[in-house]
């Protein structure tokens, strides 16, 4: 039998784990009473750099949160993040396992530690945001983030999460790209977005992220950009991005989609 990626398997995980904690509504979400049912005392303390962090000591097991980060979306995602490092036993080189956002990792993109994380980031998003819950809401179009927004404030998780999981459901041309200091940090696409966006690709003075590398201002509406702006095209056509941005840590998220009129012409029919 094949070996499942390390999104395949968060994903199927995940069904398994909202199937036995009877998961059927956004009210069944609980990763706080997930985590005490398992055993694992969830506390707070100054962590640098870090988004949480696993403590396994014996039988003893403890989710420790970032005291600086207040945000109730980023806690609950950081709480599920660690229950699959738990329940996967995943192995760390110290009895702590401290989990970085990408950009501040080091990490090796083919070294153990960073499977585990993208298993860990899949399975939260697929327990935070269940795709029998949300598939349909994400087909829509026109594409924009204003159903992202909406999921976010309904389900308690960040743009940034619900974004990215939009994506996966959607079957619309789109993609969902975080950049930072001017460079992509990381992207998502629909399974018909088939232009790769690649980490570490520099903004394009076309695009709507740009602007704010470059002025530190940001037109928060979705608008026309070259398609040119995100992709190598020949054609001259424009994609709709739809971008905003965190002043506090320089970043920009931008949702990208692609009309259906302009798929073709460059190269996604």
């Amino acid at each position: 039998m094949q070996k499942r990626t390390a999104v395949a398997e968060g994903r199927y995980d995940a069904r398994g784990f909202l199937r036995d904690y009877g998961v059927k509504t956004r009210d069944d979400v609980l990763p706080e009473a997930w985590a005490h049912d398992l055993g694992i005392e969830i506390i707070e303390a100054d962590l640098e750099g870090a988004s949480a962090q696993l403590i396994r000591l014996g039988d003893v097991a403890r989710i420790v949160l970032p005291a600086r980060v207040t945000e109730s979306g980023a806690r609950r995602f950081a709480i599920v993040h660690e229950l699959y490092h738990f329940l996967k036993k995943h192995p760390s080189l110290s009895p702590t396992m401290l989990c970085k956002p990408k950009w501040q990792r080091s990490t090796g993109a083919r070294e153990p530690q960073h499977v585990y994380e993208i298993g860990s980031n899949t399975f939260g998003s697929s327990v935070l945001l269940p795709d029998f819950l949300l598939r349909k809401r994400c087909e829509i179009s026109p594409v924009s983030l204003d159903v992202p927004w909406q999921i976010a404030k309904e389900y308690d998780v960040s743009i940034l999460a619900s974004a990215r999981r939009f994506v996966e459901l959607s079957s619309e041309r789109c993609a969902a790209v975080f950049s930072k200091g001017g460079v992509v940090q990381w992207s998502t696409r629909s399974t018909t977005f088939t232009r790769k966006i690649p980490d570490g690709r520099l903004l394009h003075p076309d695009s709507i992220a740009w602007d704010f590398h470059a002025t530190g201002t940001l037109d928060e509406r979705a608008q026309p950009v070259p398609a040119r702006a995100w992709f190598d095209t020949s054609s001259n056509v424009d994609i709709i991005e739809h971008a905003i941005c965190r002043p506090d840590y320089g970043t920009v998220l931008s949702l990208l989609w692609v009309p259906d009129a302009v798929g073709a012409r460059v190269g996604m029919p």
